[in-house]
């Protein structure tokens, strides 16, 4: 008889704890779901920190191949249309900017994408440029919302300016 009260006595211990670990974790789960997404947030603004500073380094490596060579790198398609460079890590056209960019300066290099299923864009006629990538929050300033999730930040810049500087 004293082993039933015993028994009976540490099931309703477990029984205890097990109905409070259950109301902890309910009570516990919006300040879960607060810090998921604030460090979810926090990633984003990662990754669009890092997007501008890219766009904005290759940008002034343009400007340093520019102002070595006197011209803007450009691109043309086989009918001898101005087309733009979309710098995907790894991609033809990222390899191809990247050993212009290096022939000028070693320390210069293309920039690509945090995310993989994103790009950076180079575009040059000869005379202007531009470079961009397309940021996950939507309201930053000089950022122009395409989509949700797709702002884009672009910087632009031509080559006279570059020369008289």
């Amino acid at each position: 008889m004293k082993h039933k009260k015993v028994i009976l006595s540490i099931l309703l211990v477990i029984v205890l704890i097990v109905i409070g670990y259950f109301k902890v974790a309910k009570e516990m789960k919006p300040a879960t779901e607060k810090l998921n997404k604030d460090l979810s947030a926090l990633e984003v603004k990662k990754r669009d920190a890092r997007r501008t500073a890219d766009i904005k380094i290759l940008s002034l490596a343009i400007q340093i191949y520019a102002l070595d060579k006197e011209k803007l790198p450009v691109k043309k398609d086989s009918k001898g249309n101005f087309v733009s460079y979309k710098l995907l890590s790894g991609s033809s056209d990222f390899n191809e900017l990247e050993s212009i960019l290096n022939g000028n300066n070693p320390e210069q290099h293309a920039k690509s994408d945090p995310s993989p299923d994103r790009y950076y864009e180079y575009y040059s006629d000869g005379k202007v440029y531009s470079v961009k990538g397309w940021l996950e929050q939507e309201n930053i300033q000089n950022c122009k919302l395409i989509k949700p999730e797709y702002c884009e930040f672009e910087v632009k810049g031509d080559l006279a300016t570059i020369l008289k500087e």
